[in-house]
């Protein structure tokens, strides 16, 4: 039904310029008057309509489509709105808008697209429209193939791509892998359906891959497997094979390398080994085309037997076999810190295990020889253990381990606890016990089973005098001494620890000075100041010695860098004799030694070349007084002054006092037994008329002549 609308003259000809599209004067035709500029006219207008089309012939899901929207008649300007529901009737989209067409992106299913569609005079008008959005079927291989799956080194083969599903057009991309070495070729994407490779010389097994690009951009990739063989004409072997390892800890692993040659490349490979239980187990499921591999062994101990076998493209097989061990769990490796020990003072076990399976525990225990074991605690984690003994003795410390298999094994440590060694300070030296005066004298201490740090302090005395000490404690294990007088001088090291412990060391330096002194007799130099000391050497009348020091009657002397003690007669002067008493007697003694010389036959014959008195028995010393002052005495003087003269020369001699002269009718009688080189011997300084001297005789030869009581007096036979 058309409308009417009042118009003023010039929106009339405004109107059917825009409806005809030409000029047109406001004068009707029937030839009345036109309308002036203020009039009006009543124009009737088109009714307004709308028509909603879908510009696609298929809608797919997640791909834009279009949707016109056509409307005609009504006023001079229209405005759009749009809603779209699903087929439930939920409105899933709107908008408004002066464009007339709609472009959409939906999901799946079925729509209604609603059209409403309002002009400038307030008229609408309305339309709807079904959509189906489809899923576009997925990009998918329809045959793509190689035109060989075995293929000789260096020829051709052609790749065939057929794909369907997708958007047109296809692009694709072509590429290979040797799955052997890993070498590779691949293409850019292309419009061609069809590529051909030149294969490589080099035998392998190879993947080729096709991958399918649609205008979406959806891809689509299939692999094909293929060969490229070789024949050489020698026979299939894997002579340069190998194991990296022929012993492995439990559950370890071994790295065999397979080594392949002649027959037809390329090759395929399959590892596996066999157990005590004499079962092969293979690695994978199916030969591998992989040159290596890391095979796992059990955590069981035992024997092993690895294998690598190869099958060639023609059938052919070959295989390696090769011995492997996997030890038994072990703690024999372990040690002890030490084998002997001081009470108190701690000793350490450290286990060292060898094949183990997971982790370890470990219990330590000790006893005392013939004692029972003593355990320190259950089973633990530590590896090591510290033990500490405060008795002394013998005692096994031992260690039990068990893995996680529970495999037990244990080790045990014979250890001596001792009382401790005190700090010795016994090797110290020093560089000279000879020096001449102002020579330097070194003191080097050393110093063993100290604890801790250890200090030093130095001191020293000239023989007679009191000690001088050289300051306090110091860390100087070496000390300098230098004297300028000569005589006898003790130095002396005191050590302290940082426990307390005091230990001490000294030394006696004889200092000489550069004085002289000549014998006027020969004589001996002695270790000592006596006769009894042993003789150091023998000195010559006129020999020249450096005194060092005059001990009485003795002077200690410096002779050849060598020291010894040289009786003072030696260097002339005499003794009086003339007021002998038992208080002189040592001196006159020593006299007479010096004089006679210190063998047995000349003081022998001394006391035997005495006068002869009648007398009764007396005490030692009287005894000799007497025979030394009146040059005469009975045989009690006479054995008397022999053993004085004979012990202070050095000699072991007995004097037998109860003896009985059988010869002269039982008189007591007196004489001397003395230790010689061949044994006890007899020795009587009183001669016996008619018979031949007793000197050094045996007990057969004395017993024609004395008896005596033999159980008080020495054998001698």
């Amino acid at each position: 039904m058309k409308a009417l609308k009042v118009l003023s003259a010039a929106a009339v000809a405004a109107v059917l310029t825009l409806s005809a599209g030409i000029a047109v004067s406001a004068a009707t035709d029937s030839g009345a008057a036109p309308l002036t500029q203020n009039e009006t006219a009543i124009v009737p207008v088109e009714e307004l309509q709308v028509r909603a089309e879908v510009e696609s012939a298929d809608c797919y899901e997640g791909e834009p489509f279009s949707i016109s929207m056509q409307a005609s008649g009504g006023g001079s300007s229209y405005m759009y709105s749009c809603s779209v529901s699903d087929s439930s009737g939920k409105t899933v989209y709107t908008t408004q808008s002066a464009d007339s067409r709609l472009t959409l992106t939906l999901n799946e299913g079925t729509y209604t697209v609603s059209v409403e569609v309002t002009d400038d005079l307030q008229q609408s008008a309305s339309d709807k429209v079904q959509v189906t959005v489809k899923k576009r079927e997925p990009l998918e291989d329809a045959g793509t193939n190689l035109s060989k799956t075995v293929i000789n080194a260096g020829d051709k083969v052609t790749v065939n791509a057929s794909f369907t599903g997708g958007k047109d057009p296809y692009t694709y991309q072509y590429s290979y892998i040797n799955k052997s070495t890993g070498s590779r070729s691949c293409t850019s994407f292309i419009s061609e359906n069809t590529y051909t490779y030149t294969m490589p010389k080099a035998p392998g097994y190879y993947t080729f891959y096709v991958t399918a690009k649609d205008a979406l951009g959806q891809m689509k990739k299939v692999s094909m497997d293929a060969a490229v063989v070789q024949k050489t004409g020698a026979e299939l072997s894997l002579t340069g094979s190998s194991i990296n390892k022929t012993t492995v800890s439990p559950g370890g692993t071994v790295a065999a390398s397979a080594a392949a040659a002649g027959g037809t490349a390329p090759y395929k490979y399959l590892f596996s080994y066999k157990g005590p239980d004499g079962k092969w187990v293979n690695t994978d499921a199916d030969y591998i085309t992989m040159k290596s591999k890391s095979i796992s062994l059990p955590k069981v101990s035992g024997k092993y037997t690895v294998r690598i076998a190869v099958k060639d493209h023609a059938g052919k097989y070959a295989e390696k076999l090769f011995n492997v061990e996997i030890p038994a769990f072990s703690i024999s490796d372990s040690q002890i810190s030490a084998s002997s020990v001081d009470v108190n003072k701690p000793l350490t076990l450290t286990t060292k295990i060898n094949n183990n399976v997971g982790s370890v525990k470990y219990h330590y225990s000790y006893h005392y020889e013939g004692k029972a074991w003593i355990y320190t605690s259950d089973y633990i984690s530590s590896d090591t253990f510290q033990f500490k003994f405060s008795t002394p003795g013998t005692v096994y410390v031992r260690v039990g381990a068990k893995d996680s298999l529970g495999t037990y094994k244990e080790k045990q440590f014979k250890i001596i606890v001792k009382l401790p060694v005190p700090m010795d300070v016994s090797s110290s030296t020093v560089t000279g016990t000879l020096v001449p005066v102002g020579k330097n004298i070194r003191i080097n201490s050393i110093v063993s089973n100290a604890n801790g740090d250890v200090k030093y302090h130095y001191s020293y005395h000239a023989e007679g005098k009191p000690w001088i000490y050289l300051g306090d404690y110091t860390t100087a294990s070496v000390k300098n001494f230098c004297f300028k007088w000569q005589n006898v001088y003790y130095i002396r090291v005191g050590v302290k620890d940082a426990s307390g412990q005091y230990k001490e060391k000294q030394f006696r330096v004889c200092v000489y000075s550069n004085s002289v002194k000549k014998t006027v007799s020969s004589t001996t130099m002695q270790y000592g100041a006596n006769w009894k000391s042993g003789s150091v050497l023998s000195l010559k009348s006129g020999s020249v010695v450096n005194p060092i020091k005059t001990y009485g009657k003795w002077i200690l002397v410096r002779y050849n860098n060598r020291t010894g003690y040289v009786y003072n007669l030696a260097f002339g002067g005499t003794r009086n004799y003339s007021s002998i008493s038992t208080s002189t007697l040592p001196t006159i003694a020593d006299d007479i030694i010096f004089a006679r010389g210190k063998s047995v036959y000349s003081l022998y014959h001394y006391v035997n070349s005495m006068g002869y008195v009648s007398a009764h028995n007396s005490t030692l010393e009287n005894l000799c007084v007497y025979i030394l002052r009146y040059r005469r005495g009975a045989c009690y003087h006479r054995a008397a002054l022999l053993y004085y003269l004979l012990d202070r020369a050095g000699y072991e001699v007995v004097r037998v006092s109860d003896g009985i002269d059988r010869y002269t009718g039982g008189d007591p009688h007196n004489w001397c037994i003395i230790k010689t080189s061949q044994g006890w011997r007899h020795i009587d300084p009183t001669p016996i008329i008619g018979v031949r001297p007793i000197y050094l005789e045996t007990d057969a030869r004395v017993s024609t002549l004395f008896s005596w009581d033999r159980k008080k007096y020495p054998k001698c036979n």
